[in-house]
């Protein structure tokens, strides 16, 4: 899981964010609010052209992929069924603060890696 993730914060200027993930080559960043909670996600698509001092708020999607820490591995795998993004959002299950991400390719090794184990116990057995 990564931590180090791109963020805006609620109520920051398109202008600034949209010139953040431009010049990062960002294709999406995530939206807080002032206690770290997940609002959503911002897309460089959604702000390029929206007035400069208007604020990310009104143009933040909620169409991210969002677990918490108990989410289990079977029931990532099968939302990440015709997911479209670069990474699932893990947030805390007590207050919605984010935790981090999970890169879609971390998530299918992880997968992969647990077939693997599965297949040695059987291959295993009497």
């Amino acid at each position: 899981m990564r931590s180090e993730l791109p963020t805006a914060r609620s109520m920051e200027r398109v202008a600034g964010v949209t010139r953040r993930l431009l010049d990062a080559q960002l294709s999406e960043c995530l939206l807080l609010d002032g206690q770290g909670v997940l609002i959503g996600i911002v897309r460089p698509s959604a702000l390029v052209g929206q007035p400069d001092e208007a604020t990310v708020d009104a143009y933040c999607k909620h169409d991210t992929m969002v677990f918490d820490e108990n989410t289990s591995l079977s029931e990532v795998m099968e939302q990440l069924r015709g997911f479209i993004g670069e990474a699932a959002t893990v947030i805390s299950s007590t207050c919605g603060r984010l935790l981090g991400t999970a890169p879609e390719s971390a998530i299918i090794e992880a997968y992969l890696d647990r077939v693997r184990a599965l297949r040695r116990e059987e291959n295993e057995a009497p």
